[in-house]
């Protein structure tokens, strides 16, 4: 989306009306259903971007925002690709600690911590993921290689991070 949409989209995830930002969650996950999947990545990416500018916005709403793009798209898939970004970057990390390019997605390994103790939290804790959590637990489909990648991306930011939550299921 070259229209200007898309940072528009990203920005009104700051609003302070819950009831908008669920509406804005809702327009993006139909785009993201009727797009490209490319779209879908870019917005993953822009999204923790934006989380990692924006400390407030992931410690206000951070858990809002996560759940809903889960009751609204397919909850591995988000997981999944945050477990992707987040893989992606750990090796940049260890490769250049301190790298200084135009375009690191994360500064420090700190947001990466935080961002996977989010997500933990929110697999172990929201009731929209129920559903997820029990398909985790039972190993009933290719979901257990999703509950093994974020396990992994876990752990390593949890040797990193002390304080870190250690397993998600």
């Amino acid at each position: 989306m070259d229209d200007g949409t898309f940072p528009a989209l990203l920005k009104t995830l700051s609003d302070s009306s819950e009831e908008v930002i669920k509406h804005d969650l809702q327009l993006i996950a139909q785009i993201s259903t009727s797009s490209e999947e490319s779209y879908f990545r870019v917005f993953m990416h822009n999204l923790l971007e934006l989380f990692s500018t924006d400390r407030r916005l992931l410690e206000t709403r951070g858990s809002l925002i996560i759940r809903q793009l889960c009751l609204n798209l397919n909850t591995e898939k988000i997981y999944r690709t945050f477990a992707e970004l987040l893989e992606r970057e750990e090796v940049n990390w260890s490769l250049a600690s301190g790298r200084s390019d135009n375009d690191p997605l994360f500064k420090d390994l700190e947001f990466a911590g935080v961002i996977v103790q989010k997500l933990s939290l929110i697999l172990m804790t929201s009731p929209e993921l129920a559903e997820f959590r029990r398909r985790l637990k039972s190993l009933e489909t290719r979901v257990c290689e999703m509950g093994h990648c974020v396990y992994q991306a876990n752990t390593r930011f949890a040797a990193r991070r002390p304080g870190a939550v250690h397993d998600p299921v």
